[in-house]
């Protein structure tokens, strides 16, 4: 399977194990919020997709093969561990952003880091903090 022909849910599923995997369910939610806002936010992209995709954007997916094939061992853990608990959050997390099935808590926010792992080099003039969810902060740009 190849990055390009996963579909939104698959994406964003895998965003939130990438990024939220050890957060509880609602820290899952408000990272799914963020990718939500960024697709409703005419300064980035139109669709899951693109945002997810987007380079530099979501460090989960840095590292992931944008040529070729995904490794089946890779696939498995990061786009369909049924089996596992987290997965399911994930899973759910993601049908309920791209559906609505909750409200945006975060307060609009496009942004968000664990400070515990990263201090990004953003315009920090130009941040805003909005909430803390679990270990990561969120902020609106």
């Amino acid at each position: 399977m190849r990055i390009e022909t996963l579909d939104d849910i698959q994406l964003l599923t895998g965003l939130l194990r990438g990024e939220a995997e050890g957060e509880d369910f609602v820290g899952k939610c408000a990272v799914a919020c963020v990718a939500r806002n960024r697709v409703n936010d005419r300064r980035w992209l139109d669709t899951y997709k693109e945002v997810i995709l987007q380079p530099k954007q979501f460090s989960c997916f840095n590292s992931l093969p944008r040529e070729g094939e995904i490794p089946e061992k890779l696939f498995k853990r990061f786009f369909t561990s049924y089996e596992d608990g987290w997965w399911r959050e994930c899973r759910f997390a993601a049908w309920g952003a791209i559906f609505n099935w909750y409200r945006d808590f975060t307060g609009g926010a496009n942004l968000y880091w664990n400070p515990d792992i990263i201090t990004p080099d953003w315009d920090w003039s130009k941040v805003t903090f909005l909430a803390k969810f679990g270990k990561h902060q969120f902020a609106r740009e």
